[in-house]
C-alpha cells in the first residue's frame, strides 16, 4: 500500500500440525493468513495478524497484535 503500511496473505497446508493453544496435534491442516504492518513512526511499529486454521474436525480463529518500540 505504501512505505508505512504492509498488508500482505497467504495459505499453507500441513499434514500435521501442532496446536500450542490446546498442547495437542492435529492432522490436514489448513491455514489462512491475513498480515498487516503499519510504521507509525520510525521508533513505533505496529502489527496484526488474522489466522484461520480449518481441519477435519474444527475451524480455529487467532488474532494477534502487537506493538513495537524502538529506543
Amino acid at each position: 500500500l505504501s512505505d508505512e503500511v504492509r498488508v500482505s496473505g497467504g495459505i499453507d497446508y500441513a499434514f500435521y500440525k501442532y496446536d500450542w493453544y490446546e498442547d495437542t496435534e492435529r492432522e490436514d491442516v489448513w491455514t489462512y493468513s491475513l498480515d498487516a504492518r503499519w510504521k507509525y513512526s520510525k521508533t513505533v511499529q505496529l502489527k496484526a495478524r488474522l489466522s484461520i486454521d480449518d481441519d477435519e474436525v474444527n475451524t480455529y480463529t487467532t488474532f494477534n497484535v502487537s506493538v513495537t518500540v524502538r529506543f
